[in-house]
């Protein structure tokens, strides 16, 4: 049996909503801290946004899970091949 915990379901999935924090995610997603897979910061004026792309691997084969936060908060999340 592997260590560390467990790969994200799709109950994983489903349990997070738009607007929680990336520390509410990784709650859900039973302390995992997922992979940042990129960053970027836009700004225009008093404007400004900070984007982050998150990847966690998910319990079917090649199953992954993306989150993307917009300052700090989820905005997309998107997954393939959890069950």
């Amino acid at each position: 049996m592997p260590d560390g915990p467990p790969p994200v379901s799709l109950a994983d999935f489903n349990a997070v909503q738009t607007g929680m924090s990336l520390d509410q995610v990784r709650e859900i997603f039973h302390g995992q801290d997922g992979v940042l897979q990129s960053q970027s910061d836009v700004s225009a004026g008093s404007f400004s946004i900070h984007t982050e792309s998150w990847q966690w691997d998910g319990t079917g084969n090649f199953s992954n899970v993306f989150i993307i936060l917009q300052n700090g908060k989820v905005e997309v999340k998107s997954q393939y091949g959890l069950v």
